[in-house]
């Protein structure tokens, strides 16, 4: 039998760990973060570069929540991040920029083939450097500010204020808003 008792003079054996990095960013960011290993079945910051192809008819899903083109939800992320960072999709994209650009000002029966030009259509996966490209994208921190803000816009149209049933939210818990958050993406 082992005793659980320290002997006099003996070294503490418990050991101090630092809290995750996660633990100093916001609730919402945590919360998408949460929602997004969910998701994508993988960790920070992984769970923001989640990338399917067109198993689902949807062309491409990225992100936490799997904003997709075939709902048009993945689009305006992608146009904010030009809009506010264009340099660094240059730098991310750099040849190809163009071409995300230009795929994004086409007509969405044009986005969605051009999405399944990308894969691999045996396996509805995206290929390189396409992948590469959109899983280093996901990784960025202001792609994942502008996830952020998306999923928070989600949750405030379809959930804020409102729990199961009709009932009334009166807090932000992160299992409250992750219940939100994951409910709100379903119904985009």
């Amino acid at each position: 039998m082992v005793s659980s008792a320290r002997q006099p003079g003996a070294a503490s054996s418990r050991v101090s760990h630092p809290a995750p990095a996660i633990a100093a960013q916001p609730l919402d960011y945590r919360t998408l973060a949460l929602t997004g290993a969910f998701e994508t079945d993988a960790a920070v910051p992984e769970c923001f570069a989640g990338l399917s192809g067109n198993f689902d008819g949807q062309g491409i899903s990225f992100g936490a929540l799997q904003w997709n083109l075939g709902q048009g939800t993945l689009q305006p992320l992608l146009r904010q991040m030009d809009t506010q960072s264009p340099a660094v999709v240059d730098e991310i994209f750099g040849p190809r920029g163009p071409e995300l650009r230009a795929m994004l000002a086409a007509r969405r029966d044009e986005q969605l083939a051009w999405a399944v030009s990308i894969q691999d259509r045996q396996r509805s996966v995206v290929i390189e450097p396409w992948r590469g490209l959109f899983k280093t994208l996901g990784r960025r921190g202001e792609f994942q500010v502008i996830q952020t803000a998306a999923a928070q816009g989600l949750y405030e149209r379809h959930w804020d204020g409102v729990g199961p049933m009709g009932s009334t939210v009166r807090e932000r818990s992160p299992s409250s808003s992750t219940f939100g958050c994951r409910t709100a993406a379903s119904l985009g």
